[in-house]
């Protein structure tokens, strides 16, 4: 039930996150005018995390906790959360994170003004031991720019259906809480790639969309650290799980239709960069899998993406071709 006294929930999965989740929600505090509650999923920790948070919230009544009974991933833990949600709007965010003072107040603003029911941010990546601030993702910045430079901050996303391929991040979107729960938006099981098919329907569900001027936060990526983005493990293979749930969303669903031709361009991306990144011992199950979901194809379907984009064709073929060593 959403609450006339709480504006913004913002919801965190936290797993061991004793390291971190303090300046997490120091920053929220500190960044945030609206009022707003924040609910913490502890996804059966190991460590003190619960401590930490429970004696913070001695202090900050806005701060809510909730533990799951077992460790189930961050997916279980975000759709957790959401069951507790009162605020009109709900973002996102991760235990690590360092909110941008002032984005999230300029974006209600906006949203409510302008009746949308989703804004998408900027963010900034500190990449490396370094932290060095590289900005967005080129491919992405690319996209935004375009986007802007097309529509201006507010389109829909059939008029440019390849915003829906910007990285699927969970936490640079704002939503309007009874649009998540109207279209049912959930994250589900997956450990990893959980965030691709709420990604989509979100943008794909939206009338229009807020391209927010503002970065939302930094994003902390060093290769050598526990970035879910540096697992080579089997659980990269869920990937695969993930673009075949999206496949039979947009399969089943003639609203989707417009947003087809971008998922085979978004599949072969993601589904090139795990390959590269799996183990070896795994690597031919992810590339035998991806074959079975290219082989869906239409040959307009691949014709269409050969006028269109050479090297997303020649990424499909050779996934089809399924060569030895590829």
């Amino acid at each position: 039930m959403v609450s006339p006294k709480i504006k913004l929930s913002i919801i965190i999965p936290a797993y061991n996150s004793s390291a971190t989740i303090l300046d997490t929600l120091n920053s929220l505090n500190e960044s945030i005018n609206s009022p707003f509650e924040v609910i913490i999923v502890d996804d059966c920790s190991t460590d003190n995390t619960s401590k930490i948070i429970n004696d913070y919230i001695l202090t900050h009544e806005n701060i809510k906790l909730y533990c799951l009974p077992c460790n189930s991933g961050p997916g279980v833990a975000r759709d957790e959360g959401l069951k507790h949600v009162t605020g009109e709007y709900t973002l996102y965010f991760d235990s690590d994170d360092l909110m941008r003072s002032g984005t999230v107040d300029r974006a209600i603003t906006f949203l409510d003004k302008n009746n949308i029911d989703v804004a998408v941010f900027e963010y900034s990546v500190k990449f490396g031991h370094e932290k060095k601030d590289i900005g967005m993702w080129e491919r992405d910045s690319q996209i935004y720019t375009k986007a802007r430079a097309t529509f201006g901050d507010v389109f829909s996303p059939e008029q440019f259906p390849h915003f829906l391929t910007v990285t699927n991040y969970p936490w640079n979107k704002l939503c309007r809480t009874k649009f998540l729960r109207a279209h049912n938006i959930s994250f589900g099981h997956l450990r990893l790639h959980e965030d691709i098919l709420p990604h989509w329907l979100i943008l794909m569900n939206a009338e229009r969309l807020y391209l927010s001027p503002d970065i939302i936060s930094d994003y902390v990526l060093d290769l050598n650290g526990s970035n879910v983005t540096n697992n080579k493990s089997e659980l990269r293979l869920q990937c695969l799980e993930a673009a075949n749930s999206l496949y039979l969303h947009l399969q089943n669903n003639p609203k989707y239709k417009p947003y087809f031709s971008e998922f085979w361009s978004f599949a072969a991306c993601l589904l090139d960069w795990a390959k590269e990144v799996i183990e070896t011992n795994h690597k031919q199950t992810l590339v035998n899998g991806a074959k079975d979901i290219f082989m869906k194809m239409t040959f307009a379907d691949l014709q269409s993406i050969y006028h269109s984009d050479r090297n997303i064709h020649a990424m499909i073929y050779n996934f089809i071709l399924n060569k030895k060593g590829f």
